[in-house]
């Protein structure tokens, strides 16, 4: 059975896995090309593909929640040019707290970094969680001792570390909020169309009108066209 992981991981992905599962208990292969995401929907994901034959390929990008994936599997392959990403576990704070409803995030935090930090060692006995992200290629993986097998390269890889994204096979993920971004992996694949139309449609909308026509009048519709314009037209040098 072949069940992909390609994406991010949300509150649904562990009830979506367990139905492709439907109780099979023999071989098993993830393919896996995730950012990451939700770590309680990992965690489950993890105790299920324990209970089976489970191989992880990790075919692109395995990030944050989506290693806790992987580590579920008995064998863990990754492309020799892949990223798998390490870090602690944080949250996003949308209101305004007070400092008992802060300590009660640490204690849950320091819970789930314990959780997924004995995860890690059952693989690496040594292994501490670093203060940032840790980015590791498939070769460098394999030497901490997180990855059993080595595959090729993966061919589509692109990377832009202005603007931190990271794609692979035609997915790309936003990384914005990573400190630390990857220089161990070299791109393949040129800039996709779509992410320069958008960059430029959104440098253009959020630097005033002048900027396109010389009009601080122009209106909205005929900014998006003139963007459109330029970004068609830087795309066709």
């Amino acid at each position: 059975m072949n069940i992909n992981l390609y994406g991010t991981i949300n509150e649904y992905t562990a009830e979506e896995f367990s139905n492709n599962l439907r109780g099979n208990v023999g071989e098993v292969t993830v393919h896996i090309n995730s950012n990451g995401g939700n770590v309680f929907s990992a965690l489950t994901i993890n105790s299920l593909l324990q209970k089976c034959n489970a191989t992880a390929v990790i075919e692109g990008l395995c990030a944050s929640a989506a290693t806790i994936v992987a580590l579920g599997a008995k064998k863990i392959c990754m492309a020799k040019n892949a990223l798998f990403m390490i870090h602690a576990p944080s949250t996003l704070l949308v209101d305004y707290v007070n400092a008992k409803a802060l300590e009660q995030m640490k204690t849950t935090l320091d819970k789930i970094e314990a959780s997924i930090t004995a995860i890690y060692q059952q693989r690496v006995p040594t292994f501490q969680m670093p203060e940032n992200e840790l980015w590791l290629n498939g070769t460098e993986a394999k030497a901490m001792g997180f990855v059993d097998e080595v595959l090729g390269e993966a061919q589509d890889v692109y990377l832009d570390a202005e603007q931190k994204i990271i794609g692979y096979n035609g997915k790309y993920f936003n990384m914005s909020t990573c400190k630390v971004f990857p220089n161990n992996i070299a791109p393949k694949a040129p800039a996709p169309a779509q992410i320069w139309m958008n960059k430029i449609i959104m440098d253009q909308m959020t630097s005033g009108a002048e900027n396109v026509s010389g009009s601080a009048n122009v209106d909205e519709k005929q900014l998006k066209v003139n963007a459109l314009m330029n970004a068609i037209g830087r795309l066709s040098k």
